[in-house]
């Protein structure tokens, strides 16, 4: 038992190598591709970041806008009409 138990570690040994160094190749294809991605999506990020802001600066104008002008209806509403 104790001979066939050593052989199987030295097996296990031989064989782990190979496998850990394919790991890693695996893991560092892995990353270069997330790379890549970041690469294409930052671009598109920042787009739409700048886009998000200026329509919340828009929408905020408007609401301002808005709430002007249903001042001014409920002002003229009130007044006497002559």
């Amino acid at each position: 038992m104790g001979l066939s138990l050593t052989l199987k570690n030295r097996e296990y040994s031989l064989n782990y190598g190979p496998k850990q160094l394919q790991y890693i190749i695996g893991l560092e294809a892995k990353v270069e591709d997330l790379q890549a991605e970041v690469k294409i999506n930052s671009p598109r990020i920042e787009y739409s970041t700048r886009e998000n802001s200026l329509l919340r600066a828009e929408n905020f104008s408007m609401k301002q806008k808005l709430r002007a002008m249903s001042g001014e209806l409920v002002f003229k509403e009130g007044s006497p009409l002559i």
